[in-house]
């Protein structure tokens, strides 16, 4: 077990297996999703656009005229490429929820062709706290370091006009860092926005993990009837989607950068909220359930 744990923080070990190509038949394996991969590549890239201009945007522009309406390329019909970028996290939210029950039914309900094997379920009091601390175990250490990077260090790595705004940041987490550590940043204090919070873009990682610590539901509703587990978690998702269109149609949301005070309420009472975020996870964990049945 030593030499286990040694052996994983060594480069000599590490490295030429990371740097390593691998074969084309290993790589798209049966039990790995390729399509995954371009999903991630493509939302990563179409959230860096979006942001680069956005930052930009909030620096100061040089030439506002050619960017900005109403004589600007944000005027046209295709800068809602721009605009619609901040939904491309939903497609980690799908992955996510996607390799989580995926990942769990090769341990809980495996798919194999010998028949002589008897496989004997582990209970759910057995694999559900193991779960969550090999989730912990994860996550928590190194999301510590960079609560502490972001928040003491942080300060000190640059200068300039604008680097004076970092101490906004530290204001937030002088009073909120708690809730960054136990994932519940985007819900404490509630009408908060995504910007309100310490390490503002960790709101994401809030909404997973809460999304992640109530899928064991789901997961034995599955185990339980395959209908009944599909069915259920299909209708959290439609559920949740309903809620933000009967919220829309209501307080006037609007996910539109340019839509003021419409843009703001949406930020506060929408976007970082697992209520109507998690209706992507739901149907990642809907569609692995459905290609587990398939192959079953």
């Amino acid at each position: 077990a030593e030499k286990t744990l040694v052996e994983a923080f060594s480069l000599i070990k590490n490295v030429p297996v990371i740097l390593s190509t691998y074969d084309q038949n290993k790589i798209y394996s049966q039990d790995r999703f390729a399509v995954l991969d371009g999903l991630r590549v493509i939302s990563i890239l179409w959230i860096m656009l979006a942001h680069t201009l956005a930052l930009n945007t909030a620096a100061g522009l040089l030439n506002p005229e050619y960017v900005m309406p109403p004589t600007g390329f944000l005027s046209q019909w295709t800068s809602q490429l721009y605009f619609s970028a901040r939904f491309a996290v939903d497609t980690f939210l799908f992955i996510s929820g996607f390799l989580v029950l995926s990942s769990l039914m090769k341990k809980l309900d495996p798919i194999s062709e010998a028949t002589d094997t008897i496989f004997v379920r582990p209970k759910a009091y057995q694999w559900i706290p193991m779960l969550y601390l090999h989730r912990l175990m994860r996550i928590l250490p190194l999301y510590t370091f960079c609560l502490l990077l972001w928040w003491k260090i942080g300060i000190m790595l640059g200068n300039g006009p604008i680097w004076y705004h970092w101490e906004d940041f530290i204001v937030k987490c002088n009073s909120s860092w708690w809730t960054n550590l136990l994932f519940v940043n985007n819900l404490i204090p509630y009408m908060n926005p995504d910007t309100g919070e310490c390490i503002y873009i960790s709101w994401y990682l809030a909404i997973d993990m809460q999304c992640f610590f109530v899928s064991p539901i789901f997961i034995l509703l599955y185990l339980r009837n395959n209908i009944l587990g599909v069915s259920c978690t299909f209708g959290v998702g439609l559920l949740s989607s309903i809620a933000a269109f009967i919220g829309t149609y209501v307080n006037n949301w609007s996910a539109h950068s340019f839509d003021g005070i419409w843009v703001n309420t949406y930020t506060e009472e929408v976007y970082t909220k697992p209520q109507y975020r998690i209706s992507s996870y739901a149907v990642g964990m809907t569609a692995a359930m459905l290609w587990h049945t398939k192959q079953k």
